[in-house]
């Protein structure tokens, strides 16, 4: 028996992810990679993780204003968001309804085993949604500002085509 094998043996094995086709190998923006890491982790500082830490807050979404805002209502679930991402999904041509956000998580990470150009357009483009609701809560949040659904679908769209090649690029030409 070989010293790997041993080692293999020994070593734990770490629990299978399902985000991980979303982090690894996508060509979103490192930012909105790590924004997204953070969500699918559960990780980000939303109103309902505040109300657990026991600080008093507002518990209402910033943008509808009708449910308590969470990872999982604030990507896919607030009417606000959900306008953004079905604007995207028509913009890839896919024909189905916005969905909560494990769900869409699950969809994207079972894409990417594909590897054709919309698959990598997909992940692109739910990395750069979710940095993109993110940076819109917060601007919300300190500044009282926020852009229309309209604007913030033309500039994720072009974020997306910066970073993508130019083969895929030419997809998104509408």
């Amino acid at each position: 028996m070989s010293i790997s094998k041993v080692y293999s043996k020994i070593r734990p094995q770490p629990d299978k992810v399902s985000w991980k086709r979303l982090v690894c190998n996508n060509q979103a923006s490192p930012k909105s990679i790590f924004i997204t890491w953070m969500a699918l982790k559960n990780r980000m500082v939303t109103k309902d993780r505040l109300i657990q830490w026991h600080i008093n807050c507002d518990p209402l979404c910033f943008f509808c204003q009708n449910c308590v805002e969470s990872v999982a209502h604030l990507f896919f679930s607030c009417s606000y968001s959900r306008e953004i991402w079905q604007k995207i999904l028509d913009l890839l041509k896919i024909q189905k309804t916005v969905q909560c956000f494990e769900l869409e998580q699950q969809r994207a990470a079972r894409l990417y085993r594909k590897a054709n150009r919309k698959c990598r357009l997909y992940l692109m483009f739910f990395a750069e949604i979710v940095h993109s609701i993110w940076l819109l809560r917060n601007s919300l949040l300190f500044n009282g500002s926020c852009q229309p659904a309209d604007l913030v679908f033309r500039e994720i769209v072009y974020r997306v085509a910066v970073r993508c090649s130019e083969f895929d690029r030419k997809f998104l030409y509408f």
